[in-house]
């Protein structure tokens, strides 16, 4: 009888001591965000165990993580009905898994820092691992950028070159070169055109209205800045419990992908039949593909006619005036569409921090002398639009356990990392299936 007892309750005590060593998930926002974007996942993934909480983009990192903690951040956060709600108390639970997206997973390594040496009820730390996504471990170019005005000057760079070409365009096109252009010509370099200046005008009102707010200038986007105090305190300190970094790796014409996915943002973040096809951004692309190839025509076309009226300025001087003015037109609408085809994901990455100089070695020879000269040139990097790839791996050297896997997540910008089909298939992998650290992040 008394073997019998002891089974059953070596049976019930091992039950228990599952129960306590289950995983508490805890989902972290970014900034600007509320708890609300993680829905398609904390309800994919984690339904029946997991919460996920809110902080304000108020206040420095530091103070989201120790507000976070305790549930104290009241009126400051973003979403607070929860707020006083034990739950959501991060100090009351075991075994959390952190799972953050941008700037939260810098407030987990923050909670890991203050609090890492909290232990549960089952004498384990409560904090037991983070997962990252797109989180900017080594800080943030795009902040230094917002605050010091080169994103301004990207946007700007646009602009100008779109008002310039289509104002040549219109001084070009007074009532000889309106009896002059075919009715069949005309209306397709027009709409080629129009496209190319109305389908833009979205993306670069995002723009202007990102660059004018106050991203960039409150504590927790100055901690985030590269070079940052914050950033070089935190470089300094070790995460003690298994870190796995996921990165995101965005496509060409990242500026327009990213503008998509910002105007379609609330659906990213609810909706998990949205972006069942990973292709919500194509639009971005395609729009801007548009502008490019409208910017081509209208060049060639101010092309044809720049000669036509340089060979009949002959018969009438005013023509070679016309010519002039059609030659100037071509120029510029050639170097609009040659900036969108080379130029502009470059100056992006540079926005954003994503590039490295490299030198190379140029060989020489005059006669029968030979020399080698060296120079160094720029060269951009992966990013996912808003953070490089290589920010969003934290140095092994910063903590005991750090995960890197082996490849990006593809064809996802900043804003889609929520909700979108490649990031399913490798949370699916960790979460699910527990690859990268079997009984750690799946239990």
């Amino acid at each position: 009888m008394k073997t019998k007892t002891k089974t059953v309750l070596a049976i019930i005590s091992a039950c228990l001591l599952q129960t306590i060593q289950a995983n508490n998930y805890v989902w972290i926002h970014g900034l600007t965000d509320d708890e609300t974007c993680w829905t398609v996942y904390q309800q994919a993934f984690t339904a029946s165990n997991g919460v996920r909480v809110g902080y304000s983009s108020e206040q420095s990192i530091s103070q989201a993580a120790s507000r976070t903690w305790n549930n104290s951040n009241g009126k400051l956060a973003d979403f607070n009905a929860h707020d006083g709600d034990n739950n959501y108390k991060l100090s009351s639970k075991n075994d959390m898994i952190l799972i953050c997206h941008s700037m939260g997973g810098l407030v987990a390594r923050d909670l890991q820092y203050q609090f890492g040496n909290e232990k549960g009820s089952n004498n384990a730390p409560k904090i037991k691992g983070i997962i990252t996504l797109g989180t900017p471990h080594e800080g943030a170019q795009i902040e230094n950028s917002l605050s010091g005005g080169p994103f301004k000057n990207l946007v700007m760079k646009l602009i100008t070159g779109l008002i310039t070409s289509t104002s040549l365009s219109i001084a070009s096109g007074g009532g000889v070169l309106a009896n002059t252009i075919s009715s069949a010509v005309m209306p397709t370099v027009a709409t080629g055109i129009k496209a190319g200046v109305t389908e833009v005008g979205s993306y670069l009102l995002l723009s202007c209205f990102l660059s004018n707010t106050d991203l960039g200038y409150k504590q927790c986007d100055k901690d985030m800045q590269v070079g940052s105090p914050y950033m070089k305190t935190i470089a300094t300190r070790r995460v003690t419990v298994p870190m796995l970094c996921f990165a995101a790796e965005e496509d060409r014409w990242q500026l327009a992908r990213l503008g998509t996915c910002s105007v379609k943002g609330t659906n990213l973040r609810t909706d998990a039949n949205v972006n069942t096809s990973g292709n919500i951004d194509k639009s971005g692309y395609l729009l801007w593909q548009s502008v490019q190839l409208g910017s081509y025509m209208g060049g060639a076309v101010h092309t044809g006619f720049a000669v036509y009226f340089f060979a009949t300025g002959f018969t009438n001087p005013f023509n070679f005036y016309l010519s002039g003015l059609h030659g100037l037109a071509a120029a510029s609408w050639f170097t609009t569409a040659n900036y969108m085809n080379n130029g502009i994901d470059f100056d992006h990455a540079a926005l954003v921090g994503a590039t490295h100089v490299e030198t190379i070695a140029e060989n020489h020879r005059f006669l029968w002398r030979k020399w080698t000269t060296y120079k160094n040139i720029t060269v951009p990097e992966p990013h996912d639009g808003v953070v490089p790839v290589k920010s969003q791996y934290m140095a092994t050297n910063k903590g005991t356990d750090v995960i890197i896997p082996n490849a990006t997540i593809k064809g996802v910008n900043h804003v889609e990392e929520f909700n979108h089909p490649n990031t399913n298939v490798v949370f699916k992998q960790e979460i699910i299936s527990g690859g990268y650290r079997p009984k750690v992040f799946m239990n």
